[in-house]
């Protein structure tokens, strides 16, 4: 029993301990009672004059740094969208390389890729549309030594130009549209 009690006066007294210390820290437990009475904060000296300095520091920093994150953003998106674009004009050669003027199906239907079909599956990819652009999709057969103009013959080349009209919009920045272009082009297989 004894024991219990020294250990209670003991942990009684380090708990006094503790809160002395921690109340001298504080800026609000210096001082008496009395002198700290009517006041809502203790006085702290330059750092009590200057306490709005740095809410209208911050008020007028923060617009700016929102402008730049949000732009930051936007360039990011740009660039996601470029490499999207990219993309999908070498998905629209890879479509037009393997379905050439002697692609048949098991069927033995003909699935010739035309410059119509080409443009109808480069726009029906899922990225045309993401971010609100407009997008144009020109395929087209150039003419090189040995194939002719809108030539579909393996061998000949294939090309596909994807453009798309990037809305720029940044905070406090006048909106306006990039233009983007990307080409692909390879030889037609089969």
């Amino acid at each position: 029993m004894d024991s219990s009690n020294a250990f209670s006066r003991r942990a009684g007294e380090m708990g006094r301990y503790s809160f002395r210390i921690v109340r001298s820290l504080s800026p609000w437990g210096r001082g008496s009672a009395a002198a700290n009475a009517g006041k809502k904060y203790p006085a702290r000296g330059k750092k009590a004059r200057e306490g709005g300095q740095s809410l209208v520091e911050f008020a007028i920093t923060f617009p700016i740094l929102m402008g730049m994150i949000f732009g930051l953003i936007e360039v990011c998106v740009l660039y996601y969208t470029y490499e999207s674009m990219s993309e999908a004009a070498r998905e629209g050669t890879r479509y037009a390389m393997v379905r050439g003027s002697s692609c048949v199906t098991s069927g033995n239907a003909s699935c010739e890729a035309s410059v119509a079909s080409v443009k109808s599956y480069v726009s029906g990819l899922p990225w045309a549309k993401v971010y609100g652009g407009s997008v144009t999709v020109t395929p087209s057969y150039p003419t090189n030594g040995a194939c002719p103009t809108n030539t579909e013959a393996p061998g000949c080349p294939v090309q596909v130009n994807v453009t798309y009209t990037f809305p720029f919009n940044v905070p406090f920045v006048p909106s306006h549209s990039i233009s983007m272009s990307s080409t692909s082009q390879t030889t037609i297989i089969q």
